[in-house]
């Protein structure tokens, strides 16, 4: 393969642009109505403006201690499954 002949390559996105306008136009409506109608539970990160995975950490933090200070117990269970779907049993026709 030839790196310097451009029709080598191929678009990451066969989006039109104005598909891709319109996908942000009907997701930025559609959170304003989840927001405003308050639809969206408030302890809810994702797709939210200026929440990521440091403000879940930062606000799980702050609940540990909250309940540490106040004399309570608190626990914290994690579950990672990041790499549970990275096989993928195939079976034969024979089988």
């Amino acid at each position: 393969m030839d790196f310097a002949d451009v029709k080598n390559y191929r678009p990451i996105s066969n989006l039109k642009v104005t598909s891709k306008l319109l996908e942000r136009l009907v997701a930025s409506q559609l959170m304003k109505y989840l927001q405003h109608n308050k639809l969206l539970p408030d302890h809810q990160s994702v797709y939210r403006a200026f929440c990521s995975t440091e403000t879940v950490i930062a606000r799980g933090l702050s609940d540990i201690h909250i309940a540490l200070d106040s004399g309570d117990i608190a626990a914290l269970a994690l579950l990672d499954l990041s790499a549970a779907f990275d096989t993928v049993a195939c079976r034969s026709r024979s089988d």
